[in-house]
């Protein structure tokens, strides 16, 4: 329905006008706030991922970049910067798993944590997935899920949140965290496989999904650095990033090096409901 001056009688012409325009103004800056939410889209594995440490195979895709952004780093409140702490990740994925590594710049790295449930204490790495994408604004979904890996006893450890079930527990999925000799970082590779996750997975799927890089410098959590909202300071999957499993692949060329395998790309987004 149009605005008249017959409707607001009191309104001059040109003050019509600017309430139209002001109206306007807001409503699309609302839309593009909702559709700034950051975006990854995940390659299919070329072939089953290595679960090594070594991220030489993830070189040719496209990674998550934190540390680059103020939103990015305001739960760290001593941040100095990129050499204090700053990461790159990257998702792949098969029928089997969804596989995610990390690398880690850290000028200090402490992993001393002996209890797994409070593996996000010393420098670990968190992720979260929606994986219905059923965006629960407050608290987690009984189909959400995060995890939390770093070296617990001195062994690559996996905690695993469920939903809104507590504590938690240990979770058998493979990883493998390897810190850099030099102790100014380190990197985490691991394959969670679909059926932990609770879905299938197709070209096309959208996901929920953030991460997050925990930082200590002594002996208790600092802060951290975060791709998106809803996982460290609040458990709201709303504000999470969106993943969309990607029809191409990255595999590795005899080189060594990296090569991006392009195949035909699916236009439709795949629902859970759909996949049975």
């Amino acid at each position: 329905m149009g605005l008249t001056l017959r409707q607001f009688p009191y309104l001059s012409t040109n003050r019509l006008l600017r309430v139209v325009l002001i109206t306007m103004t807001v409503i699309l800056g609302t839309a593009s706030f909702v559709a700034a939410a950051p975006g990854y889209e995940a390659p299919r594995a070329a072939r089953p991922v290595a679960i090594d440490g070594d991220l030489s195979e993830w070189r040719g895709g496209a990674p998550m970049v934190l540390g680059s952004a103020p939103a990015q780093v305001a739960h760290l409140p001593y941040w100095g910067g990129p050499l204090d702490l700053s990461a790159k990740g990257w998702v792949q994925w098969d029928r089997d798993f969804l596989y995610f590594a990390a690398e880690v710049t850290d000028n200090h790295v402490v992993m001393v944590q002996y209890d797994p449930f409070y593996i996000w204490g010393s420098d670990s790495i968190q992720i979260a997935l929606d994986p219905r994408l059923d965006c629960a604004a407050e608290g987690y979904a009984q189909d959400d899920r995060e995890y939390g890996w770093a070296l617990v006893g001195g062994k690559s450890s996996t905690y695993c949140w469920q939903g809104t079930r507590a504590p938690g527990e240990m979770a058998e999925i493979e990883s493998a965290i390897i810190i850099n000799p030099d102790g100014h970082g380190w990197t985490l590779e691991t394959a969670i496989p679909w059926e932990e996750i609770g879905t299938k997975p197709a070209v096309g799927l959208e996901l929920g999904f953030s991460w997050l890089v925990n930082e200590s410098d002594v002996e208790e959590r600092d802060g951290w650095i975060e791709w998106t909202g809803g996982l460290g300071a609040e458990k709201s999957p709303t504000k999470f990033g969106r993943m969309v499993l990607a029809a191409h692949a990255v595999s590795a060329t005899s080189s060594g090096e990296s090569a991006v395998a392009t195949a035909p790309r699916q236009k439709e987004r795949i629902s859970i409901a759909a996949l049975g």
